[in-house]
């Protein structure tokens, strides 16, 4: 995204830490951090762009056929405030569907506040999204110690095995190798 864009979503994200604080649910891994539920699009110009952001992801990842809500996939807007953190946990899935998360950083605490996958540390970058197998992989944030709140959208997918496969073939996050789901096929 731009840093427009960034801007944009980050004055959204202040208005509802503002005006809804008070109404925003703990998370329900148990954590200190707040979430907020993404619906359908209104009118306004920052949820407008929340969901043209999702459809970049969906548009580069190929993820055409697989973007249908399911209620138990949500997408949420995820915010760890100074002295919250996301603990360890291992999403559920759905029969052979495993749920994918495709993780958007709008703001990001200074030397703190870090996300990991396994145990292996995940870079973020605001302005820039990682891929969160979810359902597989034990993830968390570590506390935030700074007055920077960790703002991140967070875009819920299932996926099948080989479809994973694909878009995490040959790649890794920081020092997060991903390792391959599905059988190899047979020639």
């Amino acid at each position: 995204m731009s840093e427009d864009e960034r801007n944009i979503l980050l004055n959204w994200a202040n208005k509802l830490r503002q005006n809804e604080y008070d109404r925003l649910p703990v998370l329900p891994e148990g954590g200190k951090g707040l979430y907020h539920y993404l619906l359908s699009p209104d009118d306004t110009i920052s949820d407008k762009l929340v969901w043209t952001i999702r459809n970049r992801i969906i548009e580069k990842e190929i993820l055409n056929g697989y973007n249908e809500s399911h209620p138990n996939v949500r997408d949420l807007l995820l915010v760890i405030e100074k002295g919250e953190c996301l603990p360890k946990h291992i999403d559920g899935n759905k029969g052979q569907f495993i749920r994918t998360r495709f993780n958007v950083f709008i703001t990001v605490p200074e030397n703190c506040g870090e996300t990991y996958y396994g145990e292996n540390k995940v870079e973020t970058l605001e302005g820039s999204y990682v891929l969160c197998r979810s359902g597989i992989d034990e993830h968390y944030c570590t506390i935030n110690l700074d007055n920077n709140p960790r703002i991140s959208l967070s875009f819920g997918f299932l996926l099948p095995f080989d479809k994973l496969d694909e878009l995490t073939s040959n790649k890794s996050i920081g020092t997060y190798k991903y390792y391959p789901l599905s059988p190899p096929k047979n020639n």
